[in-house]
């Protein structure tokens, strides 16, 4: 649901419209009467605890707090001369087999 959310516009406005549908989308599904309360701004780091816990009271009061923090920021720099000789000179500290698309095994 976060991934959509970051990379989807219409998502994050169907999420603030119609959450209960936005999240049936991604496979949680709800009671029609419950009420989903999307909080934007969170202070400090994201918590998936917390979240949880709040998800897991919603199922009691039938009230849901959904945290959705803004899409993190993804670090840019200029590649250092041994990060282009990595590349370029096939480095081979890299291990296929932790690769979630790995083919050797």
């Amino acid at each position: 649901m976060l991934t959509a959310a970051w990379s989807n516009d219409d998502y994050v406005t169907q999420l603030e419209t119609d959450p209960s549908a936005a999240l049936a989308e991604q496979g949680l599904h709800l009671s029609a009467n419950a009420t989903v309360r999307i909080v934007r701004n969170i202070g400090g780091d994201p918590d998936l605890e917390a979240q949880v816990a709040l998800w897991e009271a919603g199922e009691t009061s039938g009230v849901y707090e959904l945290r959705v923090p803004s899409a993190p920021q993804i670090e840019e720099r200029e590649l250092s001369e041994a990060d282009l000789e990595a590349v370029a000179g096939g480095d081979n500290t890299y291990c296929c087999c932790c690769s979630p698309c790995c083919c050797c095994t």
